[in-house]
């Protein structure tokens, strides 16, 4: 049995043998760390309870709190805490204790988006968050992706890195395009223009630029929003960021992170050529949320869970026994147990920039 994703509550139904003496009853929680050579540990042991006749119901509330506790107390070495833990329960009447057969495992990644929200990741919880709901696929191109999955001009306001990336890649492409000589941004542009040009040539004016999310398939079987295939320009932005849980982006998982740009405006056809007036500047992220086997160890943020309201993410643990090492394994591990947890490619909102830029074809 598996805890699932956003369910804490473990239940425990059972109905005492006929002619039964004892009145009460008592439940014992055993735990172990499934990832070494442990034997199960008892973790508590409830207060006696009044025996019902017929069913009798046990609810215990496995949250990310207990979990910790639980997983500090167990862990018997100077490694970090385990990010998997098997609890094993006993319902004991009078002198005799009978152990449910099987535990429920409870992997750790299983609160991350909750955890990562108290940490002040508002943004990444709702990016961490769709994963857990996705089928258990490592293949990203044939699940839908997500749009407006981060807010881009938020982004902006809580990310001193991003915002200072962006501005750079701004300023390039309002540059690049604005100049009289054909340069490989500008000449991209005018390539996506060509193909509404190609669409309307019967129209003598008309507007290019799209935000329709209507999901396509491309020519090379990858499902994308349609806006998408009007980007005239990829810029990747991997290199200037960190692997894992990025504190400096929001504390978002970036895999393989690019800001694009899309032009919107109007056509204009003159009698001997042709007229495009660029009027707003589209820009937005594409990333994959995808786990790679080859960096399975490597670690993506250490947690540590301080008290119920303060939870800390680092790049290099502060007490190494005192957090939680997020590694990719974690999420292979979790797939394999519930069957669930999807890569996908995702892309944020649009973030517009007024320009007015005319070029003649």
């Amino acid at each position: 049995m598996v805890l699932q994703f956003e369910t804490d509550r473990v239940t425990l139904n059972f109905m005492p043998e006929i002619g039964i003496q004892e009145n009460k009853y008592t439940i014992k929680v055993y735990a172990k760390n499934p990832s070494v050579n442990q034997n199960k540990i008892l973790v508590y042991t409830s207060d006696p309870m009044y025996l019902k006749p017929d069913k009798n119901a046990y609810f215990l509330d496995i949250d990310y709190w207990y979990y910790t506790r639980v997983a500090k107390y167990i862990n018997d070495s100077e490694s970090s805490l385990p990010t998997c833990i098997d609890f094993y329960f006993s319902i004991c009447i009078g002198e005799e204790e009978n152990s449910i057969p099987n535990p429920y495992r409870v992997h750790f990644i299983k609160y991350l988006p909750e955890l990562l929200e108290i940490a002040g990741y508002k943004q990444a919880k709702k990016a961490h968050s769709t994963w857990f709901f996705l089928p258990s696929e490592d293949n990203v191109e044939i699940a839908d992706p997500r749009t407006n999955h981060v807010d881009f001009t938020k982004l902006l306001e809580t990310s001193l890195v991003f915002k200072n990336l962006y501005r750079k890649h701004c300023e390039k492409v309002i540059t690049q395009i604005s100049r009289s000589n054909r340069n490989e941004i500008k000449k991209c542009l005018v390539n996506q223009v060509q193909k509404v040009i190609d669409i309307y040539q019967d129209d003598k004016t008309y507007d290019f630029g799209s935000l329709e999310t209507t999901i396509v398939d491309t020519e090379d079987h990858v499902l994308v929003p349609l806006f998408d295939t009007f980007h005239f320009y990829n810029a990747s932005l991997q290199e200037h960021l960190t692997y894992g849980f990025d504190d400096d982006m929001d504390g978002l998982l970036l895999t393989d992170c690019s800001l694009r740009s899309i032009a919107f405006g109007k056509i204009i056809k003159e009698e001997t050529h042709l007229q495009i007036r660029i009027e707003r500047l589209g820009f937005y992220i594409k990333d994959q949320y995808a786990f790679n086997e080859e960096q399975g160890n490597l670690p993506l943020s250490h947690c540590e869970v301080i008290d119920k309201e303060k939870v800390v993410f680092n790049r290099t643990p502060v007490i190494k026994e005192e957090s939680f090492k997020i590694i990719p394994t974690n999420y292979f591990s979790y797939r394999k147990d519930h069957e669930l947890g999807g890569d996908f490619n995702w892309y944020s909102t649009v973030h517009f920039e007024d320009v007015s830029i005319k070029l003649i074809l």
